[in-house]
């Protein structure tokens, strides 16, 4: 009996399958005619086109191209090149700048030292004298000097009349500067 009762519990278990009447782990989507009409409906509806372009005059279309353009060149020589107007052998050119209240156009120096602030710390200079600047009055003068041991020397200045061309000099000669070499600028002086 005791073998038969081994039998039993060996065969009667069944084994690891799953009970007849349990679902499959994984079962089809159900059909039906609902959804198979909804399917056939949508793939039966019409793509969206275009709308008609409105009448009136022709907008321009921008294209571009991704194809490579000719290759930039440039040569390197032994002596700075000259702006074409401004200080010869310039080695720092700012077309405008405005630093504490003054504003100055066309900057171009020839400057013993260049570093990445030097047109912020030279206008910054000339900007101590804002106030002299601006009583010469409302005009636009170019202006060309020498600066040197913290001071700026040989002022030449071109302006609408010699009343600001004097007043302008005047203003710029001894003005404290912290960088050394020489520099042409057109100041903007308006009131």
């Amino acid at each position: 009996m005791r073998s038969f009762g081994f039998l039993i519990v060996l065969f009667g278990c069944g084994g690891a399958s799953t009970p007849p009447d349990a679902p499959p782990a994984n079962p089809p989507a159900p059909t039906t005619a609902a959804t198979t009409a909804a399917t056939t409906t949508a793939t039966a509806l019409p793509t969206p086109s275009t709308p008609a372009a409105p009448e009136g005059p022709p907008v321009p279309v921008a294209t571009a191209s991704a194809a490579p353009s000719a290759a930039p060149s440039a040569s390197a020589t032994g002596a700075p090149v000259d702006p074409p107007s401004g200080t010869p052998g310039a080695n720092l050119n700012v077309a405008s700048m405005d630093v504490n209240g003054l504003k100055v156009a066309n900057l171009s120096c020839r400057l013993d030292d260049v570093g990445l602030m030097t047109a912020a710390i030279l206008i910054g200079s000339l900007a101590k004298q804002k106030a002299a600047f601006k009583a010469c009055g409302n005009d636009q003068p170019k202006i060309e000097w020498t600066a040197a041991g913290g001071k700026v020397k040989d002022v030449k200045v071109t302006a609408k009349n010699a009343t600001v061309e004097k007043c302008v000099a005047r203003a710029m000669t001894g003005a404290p500067m912290a960088v050394e070499g020489r520099c042409s600028a057109t100041l903007v002086l308006d009131r």
